[in-house]
């Protein structure tokens, strides 16, 4: 494994960064770039991270906006039925895309990645409980 990576903090740049650097396929790990005012879709095999940029992900009148270094579609890692399968890039963006297996693969060797992660996730669902709430009051 690539030392290099290990001794930097611990965010989604640096995460994508390992993962590109010790993939063992080139099909694991891509980086996109994406103009403004393109829709993307994602599929279920993958976790889209957004490296940089703002993307848009609008449902039923709700949106939710995505600054970078941001996981766009965590729901595939926890399996849940009710996914983000699309965005809009309101600015030029830069996409990683990481497959779901070698993530939770590579979990293994950097735990810390996981709790990394784990915190993210708990930290947006906190912020929809409490817009949840102020929308009922």
């Amino acid at each position: 494994m690539n030392e290099n990576y290990r001794e930097k903090e611990i965010n989604i740049l640096n995460i994508f960064k390992e993962l590109n650097a010790n993939k063992y396929d080139s099909n694991v790990v891509k980086y996109v770039e994406i103009p403004a005012g393109v829709h993307v879709e994602f599929d279920n095999k993958s976790i889209y991270f957004l490296i940089n940029g703002i993307a848009i992900h609008s449902k039923d009148n709700n949106s939710k906006s995505f600054n970078e270094q941001q996981i766009l579609n965590f729901e595939v890692l926890c399996n849940l039925s009710q996914r983000i399968t699309k965005i809009y890039a309101q600015t030029d963006i830069a996409i990683g895309m990481v497959d779901k297996e070698y993530l939770l693969d590579y979990f293994s060797i950097r735990p810390s990645f996981m709790e990394f992660l784990l915190t993210k996730i708990q930290l947006y669902y906190e912020s929809l409980l409490v817009t949840r709430i102020k929308a009922h009051h």
